[in-house]
This record gives structure tokens, C-alpha cells and sequence, in this order.
């Protein structure tokens, strides 16, 4: 009898362990890490991929501080390289709020219009995970090496859509890949070098809009070449000053990519100016230029120019700008002034820069033998120019 009973009690006691191992089972069945109190955390396998396509999975302290604890990312210093964040969360779990991708954006107001401006990731970031419990679990998610959200020249960071003086800015972080219509047109074909090559172009199949940039792409297509291009329908008033973030993705031999200026409703090319912020062209390929054009009176030329080339690699990212009073026009790079041209002295012909208002044209087109940008070589098409933002401020 005795001997029956210590194996019913043997049978019971193993009944007893199975069913409370089982029953700590349930509460982590996907063995999710723990604190190094014991206490299940709800989120694990978290990774970003950056724009580079490699990704980069966080270390977890599971150690709370103050109720908070922290997933760490090493190796990005500019949070406009993430391109997607992934996680795994406990069954029935939720997180709030939802860590931005590149595709996310947020809505601002600023001088009456709203704008989507991207939501990009900061330094530190704190979320909540809520499981089925409605137990909270907060995490940090740190960015060990970050330098700001934008890398390039000249600022850490694009530009507020709601900075003091600003009149126009777009930060091409909008989801339709048609950039803005109430503010761009598209380029259209003409008989100057820069204009032939639109005939080809239908829509928008050279233009768009993708992972925060306005993408130019000049190509040829069959026997067709093709550029790319938009302007603003409206123009900009003098004292002010035009920034544009931009670069090339590769050098192209006979590509004329530009940034420049026309007047709206202005005489005849060039008695009211033209302003080049940025050309290209592959008979200097370390040179950018910057130019303005101009009908002298007191010369027998038609088209007048004064201008400079200073040294610059197109394919890294540059703010390009100039500044227009009834003063000066003034260029920059990068912040640095290249160029002053100075009214004082000059006739009204001479210095048509404060008569008018000025559009803005950003364009990556072909030349072709004969042309200033000379002839074309196929094999290096397609080519590109990115746009990271254009804002006008006020002077």
C-alpha cells in the first residue's frame, strides 16, 4: 500500500510540474527576451534597413532605467538613410507610436498652406508596447552615432517649412510621385539647345518624386532622347534669396543638367536677364557654373554675360544658391559666396535683375554635337539629378 501510494504521489508531482511549466510556457511562447528581473519583454528582432539596403539590428540593453529601456542602432549617423525599421511583437501586443519609415510623412502649416514634410527619426525616440494584458512596455529606440537627420553641405538638417522669412519651399517628401501641380510645370520642347530633347517626353516618365528627392532622369528611349524638367508656374520677387539641394548621380558626357531663373512676362531673351545658379557641362567636369546673361545696350552683342567656374564635384550633395536685390546678384555654394555683380555703375540694360520676378527651372537635359554641352554618348545614359528641397527665403 505504501508502495502505491509513492507512485500515485510520484505520478501527481510530475502531473504538477508539466502543468506549471506549461502554464509559464504560455506566457512566452516564442521566447522573447527577458529583463534581467525575468520579466517577458514584448518586442524583439528590431531592424532597420537603411537606403543602402543593409540592415542593422539593434542591441537591447534589458535593463530599464526609469521605467524606460533602450535599443540601441550603431552605424547611422543621418536619418534620412533609414529606409525601413522592422520588429516582432508579442501576440496580441501593439505599438504606439509606429517608428516612421521613408514613406512617412507629417503635415505642417506655415504661411497658410500645409505641407508634408517627412517624418524623420531623431536622436532618441520613446515608444510604447501595450500587450493583450494592457501591460505597458516602454523602449527607446537611440541612434548611438547620429549627427542630425540630413547629411550634406551647408546644414545638418532640410530646412523648416515654418522658418521666419520663408516664402516658398518643397521639400519633395510629398507620396504622390508627381511633384506638387499647383506650384510645377513640366518643361516643354523648343528650339535651344537645353529644350529639343522634350518632344519625346510623355507625362511625367522622365519626373518623379521617390524616398524624399525629386528625381530628373535624362535617357534615351528607342531613337529618342529624352530630358527631364519642371518650372514653377509663378515667379519671385527680388530681395530674396534661392537655396536649392541637389546633385548628380553620375557625370554624363553630353548631360546638361541646370538650375536657373527666367522672368515672368519678360521682354524679349535676354534684355531681361537670365540667372544660372547651376550648369554642367562635360567640357569642364570638375566645374560648375554660375551666369548671368544680359542684353548690353552699349555692345554690339546680343547676349551679354558675366559669370564664374569655380571647382566642385557635381555628384555630392551642394546647396546652390544665389541672392537678388536691386543691389547685387549674388551667388553661393555651400554657403560660400563665388560671385557678386554689383548694379552700381551698370545701365538699366546692364541690370535688368530688379525689374522682374523670377521662376525657377530645374532640368537635366541633352546638348548633342554643335551644342555647349557637347555631343552625347549613349553609354552613359541614363542619367540623373537629384532634388533634396528648394525653398525662397526673404532677405
Amino acid at each position: 500500500m505504501r508502495y502505491k501510494n509513492y507512485l500515485l504521489g510520484l505520478l501527481f508531482l510530475g502531473a504538477s510540474i508539466t502543468a506549471c511549466s506549461e502554464e509559464a510556457g504560455d506566457d512566452n511562447p516564442f521566447n522573447f527576451p527577458e529583463t534581467e528581473d525575468g520579466r517577458i519583454i514584448p518586442i524583439d528582432h528590431i531592424t532597420v534597413q537603411t537606403t543602402e539596403n543593409v540592415k542593422i539590428v539593434a542591441k537591447l540593453d534589458r535593463n530599464p532605467v526609469n521605467g524606460v529601456d533602450t535599443a540601441r542602432f550603431y552605424g547611422i549617423q543621418y536619418s534620412e538613410a533609414i529606409k525601413a525599421v522592422s520588429y516582432r511583437l508579442l501576440d496580441g501586443a501593439t505599438m504606439s507610436p509606429v517608428p516612421p519609415a521613408i514613406t512617412d510623412s507629417i503635415q505642417i502649416s506655415a504661411g497658410g498652406k500645409v505641407y508634408n514634410v517627412r517624418d524623420y527619426w531623431e536622436k532618441v525616440e520613446v515608444y510604447t508596447v501595450t500587450t493583450a494584458k494592457n501591460e505597458s512596455y516602454k523602449i527607446a529606440f537611440k541612434l548611438e552615432d547620429y549627427v542630425g537627420e540630413v547629411s550634406g553641405a551647408g546644414t545638418a538638417d532640410e530646412p523648416k517649412v515654418n522658418e521666419p522669412g520663408t516664402l516658398f519651399i518643397d521639400l519633395f517628401n510629398a507620396a504622390n510621385p508627381v511633384p506638387d501641380q499647383e506650384v510645377w510645370k513640366l518643361c516643354t520642347a523648343g528650339s535651344s539647345a537645353w529644350a529639343r530633347y522634350f518632344a519625346a517626353v510623355e507625362g511625367y516618365e522622365t519626373v518623379k518624386v521617390e524616398d524624399g528627392y525629386l528625381k530628373l532622369t535624362a535617357k534615351k528611349d528607342g531613337d529618342d532622347y529624352k530630358n527631364a524638367g519642371i518650372r514653377t508656374y509663378n515667379g519671385f520677387p527680388k530681395n530674396s534669396r534661392v537655396e536649392v539641394k541637389a546633385r548628380l548621380t553620375k557625370k554624363v558626357r553630353g548631360g546638361f543638367p541646370a538650375i536657373w531663373q527666367m522672368p515672368i512676362n519678360g521682354t524679349a531673351w535676354p534684355s531681361a536677364g537670365e540667372i544660372d545658379i547651376m550648369e554642367w557641362i562635360q567640357g569642364t567636369p570638375a566645374q560648375i557654373y554660375q551666369t548671368l546673361h544680359y542684353n548690353d545696350d552699349q555692345d554690339t552683342k546680343l547676349d551679354n554675360t558675366t559669370g564664374v567656374a569655380p571647382t566642385y564635384d557635381v555628384t555630392e550633395w551642394h546647396i546652390y544658391a544665389v541672392e537678388r536685390s536691386d543691389e547685387a546678384v549674388v551667388f553661393f555654394v555651400d554657403g560660400v559666396e563665388t560671385m557678386r555683380y554689383l548694379k552700381q555703375g551698370k545701365t538699366s540694360s546692364q541690370y535688368p535683375f530688379g525689374d522682374w520676378n523670377y521662376d525657377i527651372i530645374l532640368n537635366f537635359s541633352l546638348g548633342g554635337t554643335g551644342t555647349w554641352p557637347g555631343p552625347i554618348y549613349d553609354q552613359d545614359l541614363p542619367g540623373e539629378m537629384w532634388v533634396d528641397w528648394v525653398r525662397v527665403i526673404t532677405l
